[in-house]
């Protein structure tokens, strides 16, 4: 009898301790409300049936998208947390379901791990609209093309993701256009519910016979929401014919374009009537300049030219510039700049001292002004308050061989102070002693002085003033 008392006592020990200290932790993981949605969406997570686990035991929660994990301890595990999913779920898989994210909570104390996971995890996102167009030298008449090239966005069908959101086109200018191939699409007056929209389609190519200023407006949207974008456009009557010369540069320190351009509308020129300059050229190279400055090293190869002028434009693909470098029969830029220090409206003096027959000039100040002679004059102004301005002087030099060469020189202005104002209109003035007088900029004023007696009895002899400038 006492042997089998023994047994019972042991066997009730040995279950005692197995599920003491044997026991996986339990918990409970859902949601509170819908998980999937449009991002930014946010998801509540509920989190219960954690109280009895032991003291020992911790709690991470995975969401599933590439954020930080988070850590709690049995003591900081909250009932509730939230994360906002901002990136979509098409192409991710969780637990054999496509194209969702997966939230996991795991508990894990001495005995093991417990998990619980929230699935599937849907997020879809709103289309970014965006156009391109064909051409920006676009002349009454011809065909111009537009791209929808915009973010789709995602929404799903099931469990596959649908990148084909609705769209329609919406021009508004001088004309309404004709459609060359392609459609327009309509919101047919209910412009946030795209199940109404007839869509459009993609590219669209259309033509424009009125001159002047347009706007295409292309909407597109899924059931996210709405996004739409507006793309300004000129068109114009006539094509702007451009003269451009090709560039044979005699050193690659730096380049200038633009010498020697020619424009004509209907054999007319119309040189100093251009509006705007488009230049474009190798590794990245843009300028608006009408004369730009290619920066050191000097990249040889094709430069573009767009410009635009009253009532035409030109076609970029017309104007194309080669530049090239050569070392044979080059001229060599020359000039002094007398003073190179200048006080602002006095004028500098451009010496130039290229040897050569047969060269042409052209000089830009830096400061938008420009001169073809030979040796010419320039007055610098700078504006009151900006202290002294440099500007680069450039002479670029061209030979009867077409060769160039240039030399660019810093010329600083300084800005003459504004002669003070006295404020001050009596003083008396006692030997050996300093007065201040409080002075106000941009306005003018006298001192008179008159000899007055010391207290000693003594003429004062001489009057020393400092101006404080």
């Amino acid at each position: 009898m006492k042997q089998i008392i023994r047994i019972f006592f042991f066997l009730f020990c040995l279950f005692s301790v197995t599920k003491s200290f044997g026991q996986l932790p339990s918990l409970n993981f859902g949601n509170n409300g819908n998980a999937s949605g449009c991002a930014p969406h946010t998801v509540v997570f509920s989190i219960g049936s954690v109280s009895s686990n032991t003291a020992n035991t911790t709690y991470q929660i995975n969401f599933g998208d590439g954020s930080p994990v988070l850590n709690y301890t049995q003591t900081t595990i909250p009932a509730t947390v939230s994360h906002t999913y901002a990136s979509i779920s098409c192409g991710q898989t969780f637990s054999g379901q496509q194209n969702c994210f997966g939230a996991t909570l795991t508990a894990t104390n001495t005995s093991g791990p417990t998990s619980g996971a929230v699935f599937p995890i849907r997020i879809s996102k709103k289309p970014n609209a965006s156009i391109t167009l064909s051409s920006s030298s676009i002349i009454s008449g011809s065909n111009l093309t537009f791209t929808n090239i915009s973010d789709p966005g995602v929404t799903y069908s099931g469990t596959t993701c649908n990148t084909n959101p609705v769209y329609y086109w919406a021009v508004t200018g001088p004309s309404a256009g004709t459609v060359v191939s392609g459609t327009l699409g309509s919101n047919n007056t209910f412009p946030a519910n795209i199940n109404a929209w007839t869509p459009g389609s993609s590219p669209l190519t259309m033509q424009f016979t009125t001159p002047g200023s347009y706007q295409m407006k292309l909407s597109t949207g899924n059931s996210c929401g709405v996004d739409d974008t507006t793309l300004n456009f000129e068109v114009f009557s006539n094509a702007c014919l451009l003269s451009v010369q090709d560039v044979n540069y005699c050193n690659t320190n730096s380049a200038v374009l633009g010498v020697g351009m020619q424009l004509t509308l209907a054999s007319v020129p119309i040189t100093n009537t251009i509006t705007s300059y488009s230049w474009t050229g190798p590794n990245g190279f843009t300028s608006n300049s009408q004369y730009p400055i290619v920066p050191s090293p000097v990249s040889p190869g094709n430069y573009t030219l767009t410009i635009q002028a009253p009532g035409c434009v030109s076609n970029a693909s017309d104007n194309i510039i080669n530049v090239s470098t050569t070392s044979s029969n080059c001229p060599t830029a020359a000039f002094t700049a007398s003073p190179a220090v200048v006080c602002d409206g006095a004028t500098t003096t451009f010496t130039n001292q290229t040897t050569g027959a047969g060269n042409t000039y052209l000089w830009l100040f830096g400061d938008g002004s420009t001169s073809t002679s030979a040796s010419p004059t320039h007055v610098y102004n700078v504006a009151e308050g900006t202290g002294n301005v440099t500007f680069t002087a450039t002479l670029v030099v061209t030979n009867a061989a077409g060769r160039m060469d240039i030399l660019q020189q810093v010329i600083t202005v300084r800005q003459i102070p504004a002669e003070p104002t006295i404020t001050s209109t009596q003083l008396q003035i006692f030997s050996g002693q300093e007065y201040l007088i409080a002075c106000t900029s941009n306005s003018t004023g006298t001192i008179g002085i008159q000899s007055v007696v010391s207290t000693a009895g003594s003429w004062i002899q001489g009057y020393t003033i400092n101006w404080g400038d």
